[in-house]
């Protein structure tokens, strides 16, 4: 499929195992991911990724690094997917259970303690950016949505960088609309985006 033809959010709830996109970059470049759940042996390759993504932003503003035990807790605990061409992981993106934890962006909103416990936070997405342009990030969106549905989050939230455009672009298409800005990771300041599910 490509990215005018991705599925619906009333498709078939995210299988275990894995699911394929073919997409297109600037109309003749098709490419073939893989879309399937992450494991701790991912991790040194999920790391790998974020620092090429981080060596390209210019400034701390724009991409705040996710530390390692983070990304090692989400796979344990949380919706973590991973997009790979072949055998070459080049996408990660992670979204909280609904659990409690202070990366729950319901608790920076001043939400209700057990309405918080409904949030499910997108805590974070980078693609390798040698495979930008496809529309991962699109496809990330919609699957971590996918997951929130199906664990029955009455409310997803997500950040980033008021300066981030592309981002912000991604999030909207999808349906996210910006309700606050917060200082957060130590003072840099985000934009949050809310989508209720129900």
């Amino acid at each position: 499929m490509t990215n005018d033809s991705l599925p619906s959010y009333t498709d078939e709830l995210w299988p275990e195992q894995e699911r394929a996109y073919v997409l297109t970059k600037r109309i003749t470049h098709e490419q073939q991911f893989v879309l399937r759940r992450c494991t701790r042996r991912d991790l040194p390759a999920i790391m790998l990724i974020q620092h090429r993504v981080h060596r390209k932003v210019p400034s701390r503003a724009l991409y705040v690094v996710t530390p390692r035990r983070q990304v090692a807790e989400s796979i344990e605990k949380d919706f973590t997917l991973g997009a790979w061409s072949g055998r070459r992981l080049v996408g990660f993106a992670m979204v909280l259970s609904l659990r409690e934890t202070d990366r729950n962006l319901a608790y920076d909103l001043g939400y209700d303690p057990e309405y918080a416990l409904k949030c499910a936070t997108f805590d974070g997405a980078w693609v390798d950016p040698r495979y930008q342009g496809y529309g991962l990030q699109q496809c990330f969106c919609m699957e971590r949505e996918r997951y929130a549905r199906r664990v029955g989050a009455a409310e997803i939230l997500t950040c980033t960088s008021p300066q981030n455009h592309a981002c912000r672009r991604t999030l909207e298409k999808c349906g996210h609309v910006a309700v606050a800005e917060r200082d957060l990771f130590g003072g840099e300041r985000r934009v949050i985006y809310s989508k209720k599910l129900t």
